[in-house]
């Protein structure tokens, strides 16, 4: 009977092997992306801050709304990772994608020594949020040019502040003006420049403490 009548009627068998999905919900954030196990996905632009139904199987990662599939990515099992579509960005936001820690250090060595040392010292911890900042500091020489963010950088650089903010407060009042130490001699600069210091000459047997 079953040669008869079910065998004709089986199918084949699946040529994948066989998949038991997880489901879970999660928010689209600014920057794209929605987050699983640690790891980010991105979703095109319409659809930042709406929560997602996730499907997360063995090979992919489904995002849906509504029930409606809008985005496949190849699942990543590590920790911290970022799974990114070109293709999900404006091209009015593809600055951030295109301009990587690398491209913005060949940019700062373009620019000057102190811009390369501000920006790599930004990078240092390779967080996206690091790779935000640096580009941010690129993007002052589009108001105040190549020169003032290379003076402006020198000087950060040589009280050691490398934030975004100081940068720009810098460039508003104009410190970058003031004059500043060559690169090349900032770190060997003389102490009279940031301390009172006491002449040798000042100081006597007579200032002597005694301790018994």
């Amino acid at each position: 009977m079953f040669k008869r009548e079910e065998f004709d009627a089986l199918k084949p068998l699946p040529s994948s092997a066989f998949d038991m999905p997880l489901w879970t919900n999660g928010q689209v954030h600014r920057d794209h992306h929605f987050v699983v196990s640690g790891n980010f996905y991105s979703v095109p632009t319409i659809h930042i801050g709406t929560e997602v139904q996730i499907r997360v199987g063995m090979k992919t990662i489904k995002a849906y709304v509504n029930h409606v599939l809008i985005k496949t990515h190849v699942r990543n099992y590590g920790i911290g990772q970022w799974e990114t579509d070109p293709g999900d960005y404006h091209d009015s936001a593809k600055f951030y994608l295109e301009n990587t820690a690398s491209v913005c250090i060949d940019k700062a060595k373009t620019i000057g020594k102190a811009t390369e040392e501000m920006v790599t010292k930004v990078l240092a911890d390779g967080s996206r949020t690091s790779l935000r900042k640096a580009q941010a500091i690129l993007r002052l020489v589009d108001e105040y040019g190549n020169d003032r963010l290379e003076d402006a950088c020198l000087r950060a650089v040589l009280f050691d502040n490398y934030t975004h903010q100081s940068l720009k407060k810098i460039l508003v009042e104009g410190l970058d003006k003031k004059d500043t130490k060559t690169f090349s001699t900032k770190r060997s600069a003389n102490n009279d420049d940031f301390a009172y210091i006491r002449a040798a000459s000042d100081y006597t047997s007579t200032m002597e403490v005694h301790y018994e």
